[in-house]
């Protein structure tokens, strides 16, 4: 690898860092928003494709096979390129493939633009380890994290977005597409206007002090294992929520799309602010393990209670505890920073086998749902198999070493 040279024109001000995460995180959530959507346009896109529960859980699982398959490699070889021009190039084939969502004539062309779209956002994930690495104290991590999860709930509007869409539209699916894809296209001007990195001499000497392979963090880090195991069950009951869960409510309980994307942003809101409270406490008091053993608690517990009410009130008290127990997320991404010894390409390589174990769960998620509902359940017995998965957060807190508890920053 070329050694890294210092950039003169690179900013200096420390306060550039959250305009850069910023820049670079609302355009990468608001492409989950459409991956994680899907569910609220089935009963439109269903009109005319007629599918069966199996295909709605491939075209839910789609964009997962090419993130779990990629995120590893792409956190061992990315990591040593340049982080915005891997971004600006991935935003610009994203918008390309939404458009062509939007534009498929078939099933399998939809299953296919979906799955290389999945691609694009697992190329820039390595991205932003090195960007954090960049700009942030070790201290900062955890509250950076959490400024990321705030920024999931606060586009998890989009949830609601999708229904009042599809209304307007008269439950054209193609043309929300559309509108998806004008608006990335916005959002990726403005990263790259915005963008920057910032190499610093620490850095600098960090990375040119790599000397053994980056894949090697993942043998050494038993931490990871058991991370990658606890994220793998909490994606596995999102995914297959996500997709299925909008067409129960409908069915079972006649709640419409809206109110199922509202709560879904109610939950994400709460996630937001919580997760800046969660870090803040984490930095303070540490114990780590214990928020995690109770985020998975938290997150299996609510998961099955949304398939038995079709309450508002009931929803919205479930949704709020769900996306409390979502602020597990920034506090599992800040480990990898904080693991003694570990170098920036280690960091980023690190992220993405933890991503692989999340875009494994969220691939494994709506097919192992949609196929108990064609061969074996009903839809609400094939969602509670998934929805309980997220104890695996709880197992995974129980194998993490005491110090996790103790260590502050």
């Amino acid at each position: 690898m070329a050694a890294l040279t210092t950039q003169p024109a690179a900013p200096q001000s420390s306060n550039y860092r959250f305009v850069v995460i910023t820049a670079w995180m609302i355009p990468h959530v608001f492409g989950f928003i459409l991956l994680e959507s899907l569910g609220l346009m089935l009963p439109s896109i269903n009109k005319e494709f007629n599918l069966s529960a199996t295909e709605e859980g491939l075209l839910g699982s789609a964009p997962r096979i090419g993130m779990m398959l990629l995120a590893l490699p792409a956190g061992w070889w990315l990591s040593r390129l340049n982080a915005k021009r891997v971004t600006t190039i991935t935003f610009v084939a994203g918008v390309l493939l939404v458009f062509l969502q939007g534009w498929a004539r078939s099933f399998y062309l939809l299953l296919l633009a979906r799955a290389m779209y999945g691609i694009t956002m697992v190329m820039r994930e390595p991205v932003r380890a090195m960007l954090i690495r960049q700009w942030a104290l070790p201290r900062e991590v955890v509250i950076i994290n959490a400024m990321s999860n705030m920024l999931w709930g606060v586009t998890a509007a989009g949830f609601m977005l999708v229904p009042i869409l599809l209304e307007v539209l008269d439950d054209d699916w193609r043309t929300t597409f559309y509108i998806f894809a004008f608006a990335t296209l916005g959002l990726t001007v403005i990263w790259q206007v915005l963008g920057k990195e910032r190499i610093s001499p620490q850095y600098l000497a960090d990375m040119n002090a790599q000397t053994r392979s980056p894949l090697s963090s993942i043998i050494r880090y038993k931490e990871l294992w058991f991370i990658a195991f606890g994220l793998i069950g909490n994606s596995a009951a999102w995914s297959a929520f996500a997709v299925f869960w909008p067409t129960l409510m409908l069915e079972q309980y006649g709640v419409k799309e809206f109110t199922s994307g509202s709560i879904i942003a109610i939950g994400g809101g709460v996630s937001a602010f919580a997760g800046i409270g969660v870090g803040l406490l984490t930095n303070k008091i540490g114990k780590k393990r214990v928020i995690l053993w109770w985020c998975g608690i938290g997150m299996a517990a609510t998961q099955v209670g949304f398939l038995w009410t079709g309450s508002f009130g009931w929803l919205v008290l479930l949704t709020m505890v769900n996306g409390v127990a979502w602020t597990y997320f920034p506090i599992t991404l800040s480990i990898p920073f904080q693991l003694p010894g570990i170098k920036p390409r280690e960091i980023a390589t690190a992220i993405g086998f933890l991503e692989t174990a999340v875009w494994g769960g969220a691939l494994i998620g709506p097919i192992l749902t949609g196929t108990l509902e064609d061969y074996a359940l009903d839809p609400r017995s094939a969602l509670m198999v998934t929805s309980a998965m997220p104890v695996s957060l709880t197992i995974c807190a129980m194998l993490l070493p005491r110090k996790w508890d103790e260590l502050t920053v």
